[in-house]
C-alpha cells in the first residue's frame, strides 16, 4: 500500500499511498439533509425573533412605567 519514500528540502522523510487500494474502498457519505429538521429550525428561530419582540415591548413599558413613576403620575 505505501510506495516510496521521499525527502524534501528540510530532510523530512515523507511516505506516499499507492492508489489502487484507496480507489476500491467504499466511500462513505454523511446524510442528506432532513426537511423535518429544517422546518424545526425555521419555528426555533421564528420563536427566538417572537421572545425579543416581546421582550422590547416589555422593556418599553417598563421604562414608560418608571418615567411615570418618578414623575408622581401614578
Amino acid at each position: 500500500m505505501l510506495e516510496k519514500t521521499t525527502s524534501n528540502s528540510q530532510g523530512i522523510e515523507m511516505k506516499h499511498l499507492a492508489k489502487g487500494p484507496l480507489e476500491d474502498a467504499e466511500q462513505l457519505f454523511p446524510p442528506l439533509p432532513q426537511p423535518g429538521f429544517a422546518a424545526g429550525v425555521a419555528e426555533v428561530r421564528a420563536m427566538e425573533a417572537a421572545q425579543a419582540e416581546s421582550r422590547q415591548r416589555l422593556d418599553a413599558l417598563v421604562q414608560s412605567l418608571l418615567h411615570r413613576a418618578f414623575e408622581g403620575e401614578l
